[in-house]
């Protein structure tokens, strides 16, 4: 794991994952971050499958309760644990490497700015055209111009730093409770 001045964990939510990709996808992230904390939505414990990582905390839920509810459950975890921030990531979704110092590097620099920073995340590019996907917000562009990912015709890589605070209501979407904060 890459040292920080701050923690950051992330949290994962699994549900009927395809544990090959999984694997593929707890590795890209396990030496970018503290912790991180799988959620899991799907109605059969894994524990067997996610014990060979000495950093993961598998949560089983054995019901499928949504994402933002699951989501909650890994924040609640980080914020018991003094974390600082948490990353979001999809189940499937390969971290590039350095994705987490980028991220952290572009919150720190809004914060320096005087941002009060809720969130930051990557863009999506288009491996075919090597452009960005033109529905992205130019406002991302203006402070994120080297934090790219690569997607597929399969998966985009998602994944956000966040200042941690739980969402209030479970279908509260992290946007809202960010923008309702005030943060950027």
């Amino acid at each position: 794991m890459e040292r920080y001045m701050v923690k950051v964990g992330a949290v994962v939510v699994l549900y009927n994952p395809d544990f090959e990709v999984t694997k593929k996808a707890l590795s890209s992230l396990v030496s970018q971050v503290d912790q991180i904390c799988v959620v899991d939505n799907s109605p059969f414990d894994h524990s067997n499958v996610l014990s060979s990582y000495e950093s993961v905390e598998y949560k089983p839920l054995l019901k499928n309760v949504g994402i933002a509810a699951a989501q909650n459950i890994g924040i609640r975890y980080f914020i018991d644990s003094g974390y600082d921030l948490v990353l979001f990531s999809d189940q499937d979704s390969i971290a590039p490497e350095k994705v987490v110092s980028k991220l952290l590097e572009n919150y720190q620099a809004l914060q320096k700015e005087g941002i009060k920073v809720g969130a930051v995340g990557t863009r999506a590019i288009n491996r075919q055209s090597g452009m960005p996907y033109e529905d992205k917000s130019k406002m991302i562009a203006r402070f994120f111009k080297d934090t790219f990912v690569n997607s597929s015709d399969i998966t985009e890589y998602y994944s956000v730093i966040s200042s941690i605070s739980l969402m209030e209501k479970p279908e509260q979407t992290g946007t809202v409770r960010r923008r309702r904060l005030g943060h950027f």
